[in-house]
């Protein structure tokens, strides 16, 4: 149920088998329950013109049990017919990992596999994309590309985190005058990024006010998503007035 939390809205037995997984009650076998009757489901609405396509992101995370899921469906040959597109982070599993032996089984299974490695953008796509998203010709937007590239290494993710970091700060300005995009190269040269996520979202929190970190500890402990009334039922009381607006403002 957490590696597909939307399949217990296709039938009452999945949320049944899926109560019993979160509960932690007998956790392999009930495991196996939801993956065959889920499989049973793929094999009834699938068929070679029209496939059920899977993709799950962030593999490295996965446990042991969401990877024999996976090594169950992929590898059945009763008349399933999937495209499953899974991804991770090279950097973030080492020798040994599950991923890994579940690839391996997978290839035994006689599974087809096909690997693809995604590097960073090369200086001159990574051009392209800044020049398209400032309006600028590529030629003037080279020299602040040429700097993104320095410190991000053509990683999309960090680009993306690294320009709105400048702009938010006023380190990438629009001037009306000119009516085109503006930087100061030093200063954004000078610029510290950290090739870790974690890294790079704590600083991103860091720059927030002392108010607003409060008020986000509040609602993490709620979990990933929390409900309206909730918001509300908080913005009530005299320590969280500012809750809604700062969530907002977040």
């Amino acid at each position: 149920a957490r590696m597909l939390p939307n399949v217990c809205a296709l039938s009452h037995e999945f949320s049944i088998l899926a109560g019993k997984v979160e509960d932690g009650c007998t956790d392999k076998m009930n495991a196996q329950s939801v993956s065959y009757t889920l499989l049973r489901f793929i094999r009834l609405v699938s068929s070679p013109k029209r496939p059920i396509m899977l993709f799950l992101d962030d593999l490295q995370w996965a446990d042991d049990t969401a990877l024999d899921v996976i090594h169950t469906f992929l590898s059945d040959r009763m008349g399933s017919c999937m495209f499953f597109v899974g991804t991770y982070r090279d950097n973030e599993v080492q020798i040994g990992h599950a991923l890994f032996d579940l690839m391996e089984r997978l290839e035994i299974s006689n599974v087809p596999l096909n690997k693809v490695s995604l590097t960073g953008l090369d200086q001159e796509h990574l051009n392209e994309m800044i020049s398209d998203a400032l309006c600028l010709y590529p030629r003037i937007s080279k020299s602040l590309s040429d700097i993104v590239f320095q410190k991000t290494k053509g990683n999309p993710f960090f680009v993306l985190e690294f320009m709105q970091s400048l702009q938010s700060r006023g380190l990438l300005q629009y001037d009306s005058c000119q009516k085109r995009w503006v930087w100061n190269e030093d200063t954004i040269r000078a610029e510290e990024i950290t090739d870790n996520v974690l890294q790079l979202l704590s600083s991103k929190m860091n720059r927030l006010s002392k108010d607003m970190q409060s008020l986000l500890k509040v609602m993490a402990c709620f979990g990933t998503s929390t409900n309206e009334s909730v918001i509300g039922y908080l913005s009530e009381s005299p320590e969280y007035l500012g809750l809604r607006n700062g969530l907002e403002g977040a």
